[in-house]
C-alpha cells in the first residue's frame, strides 16, 4: 500500500494498493527493498516539466525495537590456523544479484562466538573487505538469502578492522553485537564482504560461528 500524509486534519490517505488477494500462489517481489523515487513525463509537446515532492519515507509495520522483514542465518567453521598468520575462519560476501535482480539488501552482524584451544592467546577480528589469499564462494540460501560464504583457509589482508578481541589460549566467548541503528552495529552492503579472522604466535585449533539478519 502506498500513502500520502494528509496533514493532521486527514492523516494518511491510500493512493495505490496492490491488491494480489487470491490471485497468486508465489512471491510477488523477490527482493522487496525498493529504492524511492519520483518521475514526471510526456508524450508530446516542447514544454518544459517541473516536478517537485517533500520528503520520502518508507518501513515496515511493526512493534517497537522489531524488524520483521529481517531474516536470521548463522554458519560456522573450525581451523587449525598457522603462527603468526591472520587466517580466515569464514567470509560472508553480499552478491551484487540476487533473484536476477539488483541486489539492495543490507546485512547487519548479531552476534559471533569464537573458541580457541592451543599454548598462546588468539587475537580475533570482524575485518570488512580485507582481501583473501585465495577463496572459493557458494551460496547460503541461493532462494531467501544474498550471502556467499567462504571457509577457505587462507591469509587475510587490508580492509577495515571493525570488532577486535581477545581470547585465552584455551577459552570460548558468545559476543552480541549491537542493532543495525547503532552507530557500533557492524553492517555491510551489496557486494561487499565481512571475514572472521584469528591469529596466534602458535598453531591454534579455532572454531567460529557468525549469526547475521538481511534485511528484506
Amino acid at each position: 500500500m502506498f500513502e500520502v500524509w494528509g496533514g493532521l486534519s486527514n492523516g494518511w490517505v491510500p493512493f495505490h494498493v496492490f491488491d494480489k488477494t487470491n490471485q497468486i500462489t508465489t512471491s510477488e517481489i523477490s527482493v522487496p527493498n525498493l529504492p524511492v523515487a519520483s518521475k514526471v513525463g510526456k508524450t508530446s509537446g516542447t514544454k518544459t516539466i517541473t516536478l517537485r515532492h517533500g520528503c520520502f519515507g518508507g518501513g515496515t509495520i511493526a512493534l517497537p525495537n522489531t524488524d520483521p522483514a529481517a531474516r536470521p542465518f548463522s554458519e560456522s567453521n573450525s581451523v587449525t590456523i598457522d603462527a603468526d598468520t591472520k587466517t580466515n575462519i569464514l567470509t560472508l560476501k553480499s552478491k551484487s544479484q540476487f533473484q536476477s535482480k539488483t541486489n539492495r539488501i543490507r546485512a547487519f552482524l548479531r552476534m559471533m562466538t569464537m573458541s580457541t584451544e592451543g599454548n598462546k592467546p588468539v587475537q580475533f577480528d570482524i575485518i570488512r573487505n580485507g582481501t583473501l589469499g585465495s577463496s572459493s564462494f557458494s551460496d547460503v540460501d541461493s532462494n531467501n538469502s544474498v550471502m556467499q560464504i567462504d571457509t577457505t583457509k587462507t591469509a587475510v589482508s587490508g580492509g577495515d578492522s571493525l570488532h577486535p578481541s581477545q581470547l585465552q589460549k584455551t577459552a570460548s566467548a558468545l559476543h552480541h553485537l549491537p542493532g543495525p541503528l547503532d552507530p557500533a552495529a557492524v553492517t555491510w552492503d551489496p557486494g561487499e564482504q565481512i571475514t572472521l579472522t584469528a591469529e596466534s604466535t602458535q598453531s591454534s585449533d579455532i572454531i567460529g560461528s557468525l549469526r547475521w539478519a538481511e534485511l528484506f
